[in-house]
């Protein structure tokens, strides 16, 4: 700002030679009074009259129309949008208007004023780092319709696929990201990402999926979504190795578990699934639990694996086979199965290894099934 205050005494010291016109001369030293005093609306006021007053080629305009600006953020009074409306009317410089543009930046509070001066600063210089904050803020307003109006410049193509993305433009996506040297180094798998999973919604689902393989640093999101595609596929191997790297993620290790187990069960590897499964009977994760109680059940019934003594809870006593499983299918009890007791056939819920675990379920089966008898036996199945 110092540098504008010096360039008006300059100014002030070559008007008197513009006695061409006394009016502009009048005008200069109006400012040059009220400026110095700070009297900031009175130099408002009469650096207006001034560019209004002043022929295009004035050597003063420039310097006047700075003081105006200056003197404008100094007051803290009218509106900045009025003011850029004003400045573009006049025969400035671009040098002058880059200036003014960029003092005006830093008061903009507004984020419409913001991006137009960033658009304007930008048309004015070329200069990438004023559209890569016009291209952030329009992100964070999902904006994305502007945001796919922007150039293309490496910087700035990440927001450009993503805007595609959220508009469902999956064409336009695929056309965009076919050569990856429109995007930095570091931006290379986010753009695979996205690319993956635009060709999946063409459905060109293997294709999007090896795009997605083509990702150096996966994260789980992306893990599960692969291994998710080959259990649907029936690609066991390619999904064990899927699920194999998600294991190694705490929070899908549940998940990783139920479906290597599910894997293996497929391709009839029966004591490896049953390991998995076995390992999930312990879990706080009740879903899984329960999920793989009933692949443990169903491969025991089907004599896949071999007889071992556990806990189970008997819940009910029949004397024939078919009114037990219609129990069972009545409450709906997927983690139950049916085992001889004496002459009846009783109908059991559950496999535990240890009787705490068995305890627990018990006392959980008798609020659900609203039956008190229930008895924890030990069974060789």
């Amino acid at each position: 700002m110092k540098k504008v205050v010096f360039l008006f005494f300059l100014i002030f010291s070559f008007s008197i030679a513009n006695e061409n016109n006394q009016q502009l001369k009048r005008l200069l030293a109006i400012i040059q009074g009220s400026f110095k005093d700070k009297v900031y609306t009175i130099t408002i006021q009469k650096a207006k009259e001034y560019l209004k007053l002043a022929p295009e080629n004035d050597k003063y305009k420039d310097e006047v129309a700075k003081i105006l600006v200056y003197s404008f953020i100094k007051s803290k009074r009218g509106s900045i949008k009025d003011l850029i409306e004003f400045i573009e009317k006049q025969n400035l410089s671009k040098q002058t208007k880059i200036y003014i543009y960029s003092m005006l930046l830093k008061e903009a509070k507004d984020k419409n004023l913001e991006k137009t001066l960033l658009e304007k600063l930008y048309t004015l210089t070329r200069d990438k780092k004023y559209l890569i904050k016009l291209a952030s803020i329009l992100y964070k307003e999902k904006n994305y319709n502007e945001l796919t109006k922007l150039p293309d410049i490496k910087e700035i193509n990440l927001y450009k696929v993503i805007a595609l993305y959220k508009l469902k433009k999956y064409k336009q996506l695929v056309k965009f990201t076919d050569k990856m040297s429109k995007f930095p180094s570091e931006n290379k798998d986010e753009v695979l990402y996205y690319r993956g999973l635009a060709l999946i919604k063409l459905g060109q689902k293997e294709k999007g999926i090896k795009t997605l393989e083509a990702i150096t640093f996966k994260t789980p999101k992306i893990i599960k979504y692969i291994a998710n595609y080959y259990l649907k596929s029936g690609k066991y191997i390619f999904a064990e190795k899927y699920l194999k790297m998600l294991y190694l993620e705490e929070k899908e290790r549940d998940f990783a578990l139920f479906y290597l187990g599910y894997v293996n069960e497929k391709e009839k590897d029966y004591k490896k699934a049953y390991e998995y499964y076995k390992k999930l009977l312990n879990s706080k994760n009740e879903k899984y639990k329960k999920l793989a109680m009933q692949r443990i059940i169903y491969l025991k019934s089907l004599g896949k694996l071999p007889k071992e003594k556990v806990y189970s809870i008997r819940v009910v006593l029949y004397k024939n086979e078919n009114k037990a499983k219609k129990f069972i299918k009545r409450k709906k009890l997927d983690e139950c199965f049916i085992y001889p007791y004496k002459k009846f056939i009783g109908v059991y819920c559950g496999i535990f290894y240890k009787k705490e675990e068995a305890s627990k379920e018990k006392e959980y089966l008798k609020k659900k099934l609203k039956i008190k008898d229930l008895v924890i036996q030990k069974l060789e199945i």
